[in-house]
């Protein structure tokens, strides 16, 4: 867990990091210290991959099995990965 809030942590520096790269001005020490405070924002910032269980006859279990079969420039490819995005943000 120790391992995972550093991970985020590394991620958020790195966002601000390219933030004062995009506008020119660095962030104050209060600033970097707040970004780093949040133990659930370093956990969420970690989260590198999701699993998926899906039951066989669902509408995602039905797009991810219909990934596997398809190559990215496919219709069916494609269609998949709506409905799979469609299940990641009514995760988040």
């Amino acid at each position: 867990m120790i391992a995972r809030e550093e991970l985020g942590k590394y991620r958020l520096l790195l966002d601000e990091w390219k933030e004062s790269q995009n506008t020119g001005t660095y962030p104050t020490v209060d600033a970097i210290q707040t970004a780093c405070a949040n133990h659930v924002d370093k956990q969420k910032r970690a989260l590198l991959s999701l699993t998926f269980m899906p039951d066989n006859n669902s509408a995602l279990g039905t797009a991810i099995r219909t990934q596997l079969k398809h190559k990215p420039q496919d219709k069916e490819y494609r269609d998949a990965d709506a409905v799979i995005q469609n299940a990641l943000k009514s995760m988040g």
